[in-house]
């Protein structure tokens, strides 16, 4: 019974962990860079697996063979540490650095950032590229924050690399990344297709600071 219990004890925070770390891997920055909860996640992950090894210690002096009683959290280290190894790193760098402010955002498997914003209450997508002067959005995405975008005056224009697009200026009032509330934001809603909604420096000089520590970007309000 004892060791039911901690094993199921355990797995709750393994489970909560998981769901942490997958989030990030589909959608970085939708936890706020990692924040507070993926910290107090990370501290009930190793919590679990200090559990799980307290009853492979307690199976051992039982007369359990050592193999058998490491071995479940041998593999959970041993998968965990295998499948996840950036965001373990960046949830312990963040757990370790709690007292500092910063938003933490991982990158995605091509090297670049993808933080998914909060624009009127509605989750939107974008990758960050500091060679970027504004921040542009698709019409389809404008839209569905609730933009009329059959309203709108293209007589402007975004440039992202050296591809230049037909572009409607706005103003975003509600935006919200992790902890940070951003209100009127300047954008530009592009007319055509350039791949995505993009966040270029008219986002990042709302931080006081900014910068990439072992691959992760942090922002500082």
């Amino acid at each position: 019974m004892h060791r039911r219990f901690v094993l199921w004890f355990a797995a709750l925070f393994f489970a909560a962990a998981a769901v942490i770390i997958g989030g990030a891997i589909l959608a970085p920055g939708l936890l706020g860079g990692y924040g507070v909860i993926g910290r107090l996640v990370l501290a009930l992950a190793v919590f679990g697996l200090c559990g799980i090894a307290i009853d492979a210690v307690l199976q051992v002096r039982a007369g359990a063979r050592a193999v058998t009683g490491f071995l479940p959290p041998a593999m959970i280290v041993l998968i965990f540490g295998v499948t996840f190894p950036a965001e373990i790193t960046a949830l312990a760098q963040s757990f370790a650095s709690r007292g500092s402010p910063g938003i933490r955002c991982a990158p995605g498997e091509d090297g670049r950032y993808y933080p998914r914003l909060v624009i009127a209450g509605q989750p939107v997508d974008f990758v960050l590229d500091a060679s970027v002067d504004d921040v542009v959005l698709t019409t389809d995405d404008a839209d569905r924050i609730g933009i009329d975008v059959a309203s709108l005056v293209f007589d402007d224009e975004a440039l992202i690399g050296n591809v230049r697009s037909v572009a409607a200026t706005v103003e975003l009032d509600d935006v919200q990344f992790g902890s940070f509330s951003i209100a009127d934001l300047p954008a530009k809603v592009s007319a055509n297709v350039l791949g995505g909604n993009v966040l270029g420096m008219a986002f990042l000089d709302r931080f006081s600071r900014w910068r990439i520590e072992n691959g992760v970007l942090i922002l500082e309000p």
